[in-house]
């Protein structure tokens, strides 16, 4: 019945807030049925606070986290980014970003963790992420974790992702389909092959006959 429904999920984030304790950056398969992943969720969020509640108390000041981009960055290439983080008391050691490709959903995520260096921390997005024949969008959000991975800090969330809009781009054709590929290549091999007829022919000579 109900209340054993709710004795289950009760023991199941109990269990799953433990195996948080242990690892904190531990994702859950996504085979695992709608309830378990509840429970897990439910686990996560009490965890996170737990460990941002002591990470704030530990850094009076908290870090603020601001986006550098381009401001209409080109489709077809790997897009740089960089999150700088303001930190005064230099309580943060690692950002996770989140991001995906037109909007956050449970199973579009990417998610990296990166440290932090010299106030800032700077990934790519994949060129496949952003070709695009009439443009796409990047939504993204980013977290600063202490030392004892306590959440800080965030930019954007995944109920409201911060945005970013990319032209539309294709990558660049590799160097065998272009055409001043190949006529730099008969160039090249016109020239060795003159330098090869020239080795081999010694050109005249003098024979001098003495008596």
């Amino acid at each position: 019945g109900g209340a054993d429904s709710a004795r289950h999920q009760d023991a199941a984030e109990r269990a799953l807030r433990a195996v948080l304790a242990l690892q904190w950056d531990f994702e859950l398969d996504r085979g695992y049925p709608a309830p378990i992943h509840a429970a897990f969720a439910a686990a996560r969020a009490a965890v996170e606070r737990a460990r941002a509640a002591r990470a704030r108390a530990a850094c009076a000041t908290a870090p603020a986290l601001t986006l550098e981009a381009l401001p209409r960055p080109r489709g077809g290439r790997d897009l740089p980014l960089v999150v700088r983080l303001a930190d005064p008391r230099g309580c943060a050691r690692t950002v996770r970003v989140t991001w995906a490709r037109d909007r956050v959903t449970t199973s579009s995520l990417n998610r990296v963790l990166l440290p932090v260096r010299a106030g800032a921390v700077t990934w790519q997005v994949p060129a496949a992420a952003t070709t695009s024949a009439t443009g796409t969008r990047l939504a993204f959000y980013a977290d600063a974790f202490d030392g004892d991975h306590g959440r800080l800090a965030t930019l954007g969330s995944f109920e409201q992702p911060r945005t970013l809009d990319v032209a539309p781009g294709a990558p660049a054709p590799p160097l065998v389909r272009r055409w001043w590929f190949w006529a730099a290549v008969g160039a090249v091999a016109i020239g060795t092959g003159v330098l090869i007829d020239q080795a081999r022919d010694p050109g005249p000579s003098t024979i001098v006959i003495r008596r």
